[in-house]
């Protein structure tokens, strides 16, 4: 992404505020330009951390673009053999868009897994 696509990018909701969504096939559309956007980090052994609708964006050509990466944690690579007995620290939540069993692995400095992490990401 370049500077000109930033410019040009347009949070979500701004977009879903200003068009009236008539029907489900828009709304999955949607949806499915997110969950995709989603996969996309995980199949880079991302985890987000913070999705929530002021974090994602669409750009010129109505592309999904995730944003506030400063919460990103890699997870290493799938065939390292600790993986998936290794466990992160958190360190951040957005109130509202987070798991309990998430904000109380924050306050409490709990490490989890890479599938609990995983999971809140599609939570």
């Amino acid at each position: 992404m370049n500077l000109n696509d930033f410019i040009w990018s347009i949070p979500t909701l701004e977009v879903l505020k200003d068009q009236n969504l008539q029907s489900e096939e828009e709304v999955l559309r949607i949806m499915t330009m997110i969950l995709i956007s989603i996969h996309h980090l995980h199949s880079k052994n991302l985890f987000h951390g913070d999705i929530k609708p002021a974090n994602i964006f669409f750009d010129k050509d109505f592309k999904i673009m995730t944003t506030d990466v400063g919460s990103l944690i890699y997870l290493g690579k799938p065939d390292e053999d600790e993986l998936e007995t290794s466990k992160f620290i958190v360190t951040c939540y957005t109130e509202n868009y987070a798991s309990a069993e998430y904000i109380d692995a924050v306050k409490n400095k709990i490490p989890l897994t890479r599938e609990q992490l995983m999971k809140e990401d599609k939570h």
